[in-house]
């Protein structure tokens, strides 16, 4: 078994919540990356892979009181913890020339674009 995907079922055993166990608050995982994606980006990265599809569960408001409620973030080995966040982050295989692509891909989209779901000023804020 992987170091991040250890490290997660660990984490969340404290819990009392098993990785693709039959309780109803257990999560199902769909995606292998889950468990260093949820190391590296924490509960950011746990909703946003769960919006992904990259894990479901049959009862997300059980899990989700489970994980609050055991105060996770006191008793987790902090040195393990943190080892596995960096070796997470640093095992990052994304590049340069790959975010590029990617930065092309999503805002070189051009005018028409834009035209079709704004003003005819192509007027906006963030």
């Amino acid at each position: 078994m992987g170091d991040a995907k250890k490290q997660v079922k660990d984490i969340l055993s404290l819990a009392n919540i098993k990785v693709n166990g039959k309780n109803p608050g257990d999560p199902i995982i769909n995606n292998e990356n889950f468990y260093s994606r949820v190391l590296s980006g924490g509960t950011l990265a746990l909703g946003e892979s769960f919006i992904d599809g990259w894990w479901d569960c049959k009862q997300l408001d059980i899990f989700s009181y489970k994980a609050m409620t055991a105060s996770l973030n006191t008793k987790i080995n902090k040195g393990k913890f943190i080892f596995a966040v960096a070796k997470a982050k640093l095992l990052n295989l994304q590049t340069k020339s790959h975010s590029k692509k990617v930065a092309e891909e999503h805002y070189d989209l051009g005018n028409e674009f834009y035209e079709k779901m704004l003003d005819k000023r192509l007027v906006y804020t963030c």
